[in-house]
């Protein structure tokens, strides 16, 4: 008898401890899906100073950026330097006090909510790839007049950012004094006489865009799109280093300053940077500056048959995407399934319309380079085929 009872007492703990543990992890999720937080509170938790008594605007420094962020209720607008988030329906006021949901606070901060506090949004492994579209070259400039692509401009990131991309091609390279522009090639967006700016000229330079215009855009270079990434916690770069016929010396020296100039501003933002790599023995190169934990096998510069580029991507974890031309060699169901049986991705470039990107989806094909769709036009696409 005493077994017995002895034997419902331990059953009995047993469940009181587990209902115990699952109230608290039923708190914690409520907690973390439901708090909500003033304004002032979440700002001074962020490192924030508000630096006007009577409106919302409040200032800190990080990594010699100054960040400024307003928000006007009245507009039902956030703005964190040029970038631009609505507030609609993730604001309420409560005593006096305005509070802003916890995605409200992701959305604009990047932080994720716990009951200790906060903390900057850590990435999983190839997370990246929830995003279909990559901006090319930063994506079209609409400004009224012409819409401009290859621009590679601040106008470019910061208008398709606020459009909703975070998922950013950038193209490279290098100045007659060894930085690291931001410009398709120098042939039709520098001088035009096919020669390479020095730094200096590149900053105080205003590049156009296609349809050729007048220069009237803001140049960037590498250190430049990596303040923005620091701006924005979850903006991410793929680069086009154009080096596919650069020697291993000259890559290496690319991959060194882009990580050089990644490292000093912080944790984390290394490892939201993807390389592009255009044949297999660049794989091996690139590796030597720093074990990038995502990086994506363009191939419209490769010379290796489709089996070697099978088994290559198929051998490396950190490749999880293949970048093909469209109706290039590589389009094919065949060619693209080798890659969806296998857990891998295939992106196209560059895509531009409905009827592309219809097609393309039809075909296994997961991503798209593009200058001029945004994220709300996939899930039309996507709403579209499934009627």
């Amino acid at each position: 008898m005493r077994e017995k009872t002895r034997k419902y007492y331990i059953i009995g703990m047993i469940v009181l401890v587990s209902l115990v543990i699952l109230c608290h992890i039923f708190y914690q999720n409520s907690f973390e899906k439901s708090k909500d937080i003033s304004v002032d509170e979440i700002m001074q938790i962020l490192g924030y100073k508000k630096t006007n008594s009577e409106l919302f605007i409040y200032e800190k420094t990080e990594f010699e950026l100054e960040i400024t962020v307003i928000f006007d209720f009245v507009a039902s607008k956030c703005y964190k330097n040029n970038y631009e988030f609505d507030l609609m329906g993730n604001v309420f006021v409560k005593d006096g006090e305005y509070y802003l949901t916890h995605e409200l606070v992701k959305t604009i901060f990047n932080v994720e909510i716990h009951s200790d506090g906060v903390e900057v949004m850590k990435y999983e492994l190839h997370e990246w790839t929830k995003y279909k579209l990559v901006a090319h070259a930063g994506g079209v400039v609409r400004n009224g007049e012409i819409n401009s692509v290859y621009t590679n401009s601040v106008e470019a990131l910061i208008q398709n950012y606020n459009l909703g991309h975070r998922l950013f091609e950038f193209d490279f390279n290098m100045t007659t004094d060894g930085v690291l522009a931001s410009v398709h090639e120098w042939d039709n967006f520098g001088h035009l006489n096919g020669e390479s700016m020095s730094y200096e000229e590149w900053k105080d330079f205003k590049t156009n865009g296609y349809p050729m215009t007048e220069g009237r855009y803001t140049t960037m270079i590498i250190d430049d799109i990596l303040d923005h990434m620091v701006i924005n916690k979850d903006m991410i770069l793929i680069t086009d280093t154009k080096s596919m016929d650069a020697s291993d010396e000259e890559q290496i020296i690319i991959f060194q300053q882009i990580y050089d100039k990644a490292i000093v501003r912080g944790e984390g933002l290394i490892d939201r940077i993807i390389p592009q790599i255009y044949n297999e023995h660049m794989y091996d190169v690139i590796k030597e500056v720093y074990d990038f934990p995502s990086i994506i096998y363009t191939l419209y510069a490769t010379e290796s048959s489709y089996d070697t580029i099978i088994d290559f991507v198929l051998s490396h974890d950190d490749i999880k995407v293949v970048t093909i031309g469209y109706y290039s060699q590589h389009y094919s169901f065949g060619f693209i399934n080798a890659f969806n049986a296998n857990d891998k991705i295939v992106y196209v470039f560059t895509l531009n319309t409905y009827e592309e990107a219809q097609e393309c989806i039809d075909l296994g094909i997961k991503g798209f380079y593009t200058d001029f769709l945004l994220p709300n036009d996939i899930e039309v696409i996507e709403s579209l085929m499934d009627k």
